[in-house]
């Protein structure tokens, strides 16, 4: 069994998104495909991405233009999804993640004894110990079944709500999202929003609307 990971790079992210690759291969424990989808990226980031490839092997996609984050992490699941009919779990990862233990296997090894979990995320040790629990969280793994039954992320959103939306439609199709703290990564957060710019006020309270407009309130669902 392998797994298929997505690493988003937005902007002048190659050196921060290299050094989480180097943590991610350092503790890896499971075996994985990995596929890095860039976006509004300099010839010089792709040449440090390209070069660092040579040593790890992964696809490298580039798309021009400030494409929105919510496209480049659906470019990545469609990858997976049309090109790999073998790989059942499908990731997601940052560049403002640090990977200082395995995690990938234990995950996988829940869902693979727990049917009813369409979504599950490690504990982030930013925000220290908390028990298992119904919640958002970054660093995901979720069955491929499950997006051909839900779909992908909403690209109306561009970046803000996107998860929310779809652990709506994960937890409406009866599966549940967890956060366990039998895994831990730690993730930054808002490194690439804060940089680039990519939520300003106007993108969230679009946001906002949109996902009010669709679900009737701007609650979390978990």
């Amino acid at each position: 069994m392998v797994a298929g990971l997505i690493l988003t790079v937005y902007g002048e992210e190659s050196s921060l998104a290299i050094e989480a690759l180097e943590s991610l291969f350092r503790t890896q424990d499971y075996p994985i495909q990995l596929v890095i989808v860039a976006t509004n990226v300099t010839e010089a980031a792709v040449n440090r991405l390209k070069k660092h490839s040579q040593t790890k092997y992964y696809r490298l996609l580039t798309f021009a233009g400030k494409k929105s984050l919510t496209f480049c992490l659906n470019r990545g699941i469609l990858y997976y999804l049309e090109n790999f009919p073998t790989i059942n779990y499908i990731g997601w990862i940052h560049p403002d993640m640090e990977f200082s233990k395995p995690y990938i296997a234990t995950l996988i090894k829940r869902l693979e004894k727990d049917p009813s979990i369409g979504k599950i995320s490690p504990n982030n040790s930013r925000d220290g110990w908390q028990e298992e629990r119904q919640a958002n969280e970054q660093c995901w793994i979720i069955p491929r079944r499950v997006f051909h039954e839900v779909g992908l992320f909403d690209e109306n959103f561009s970046i803000g709500y996107e998860d929310w939306d779809l652990n709506r439609r994960v937890i409406n199709a009866g599966y549940r999202c967890i956060v366990t703290p039998d895994a831990e990564v730690y993730h930054a957060g808002m490194v690439t929003r804060a940089r680039e710019n990519t939520t300003s006020r106007e993108v969230m309270e679009k946001n906002a609307h949109y996902y009010m407009t669709k679900w009737g309130d701007t609650n979390a669902p978990c």
